[in-house]
């Protein structure tokens, strides 16, 4: 499963709801009971978000490095053959960050993307999950 960046986002601003719902997914990821990958592409669109939201650097540092130390999440690189099949899914309607995590995804083989972002519904090559 592919981890979207608003999964961690909202994991780290919500007390409650779906706050905690994204925390206890992190949680069985951790255990190892869920395969799950997310990019570095994710990685800067956390940063940014929880920098943008708290008005702290130190904060968005913290949510990152958290993100880099949780244990059984493959953090994946981004490259040109990646953007390249990307710009399909741009095509389609996605925003060009989320078509790129689509092909990230498709090239390590995983079909479902957790994400409270339903533009990825309009791609039939993938499935898109909640927590």
């Amino acid at each position: 499963m592919f981890v979207d960046a608003n999964i961690f986002i909202i994991a780290a601003l919500q007390a409650s709801g779906n706050g905690q719902k994204c925390r206890e997914f992190i949680k069985k990821i951790e255990a190892g009971e869920q395969r799950s990958i997310t990019s570095v592409l994710v990685l800067d669109e956390v940063l940014n978000s929880i920098e943008i939201h708290t008005g702290s650097r130190v904060k968005a540092k913290s949510i990152v490095e958290k993100i880099l130390s949780t244990q059984n999440l493959e953090i994946c690189e981004v490259n040109m053959k990646q953007f390249g099949k990307s710009i399909k899914y741009f095509e389609a309607g996605l925003r060009p960050r989320d078509a790129l995590h689509v092909a990230v995804m498709l090239e390590q083989g995983v079909t479902t993307i957790l994400s409270f972002d339903r533009d990825f519904d309009s791609i039939p090559a993938i499935k898109r999950q909640e927590p």
